[in-house]
């Protein structure tokens, strides 16, 4: 698992948490949804990115 801190992600130490368990549980992901500040405000030059995931277990 790549590391992943304060510069990459609000709320990164339970992100980390939750891609820890998913990891040993050997679940799965799927993207539902990745937007950014700029689909709203229209400024594109600094942007916030937010994204949707789904996590699974495989059957």
């Amino acid at each position: 698992m790549k590391h992943l801190d304060h510069e990459q992600a609000c709320g990164y130490f339970p992100l980390r948490g939750l891609l820890y368990e998913a990891q040993k549980k050997k679940m799965k992901s799927k993207t539902i949804d990745l937007r950014n500040s700029g689909d709203t405000a229209g400024d594109q030059d600094r942007v916030v990115g937010y994204g949707s995931f789904l996590f699974y277990e495989s059957s």
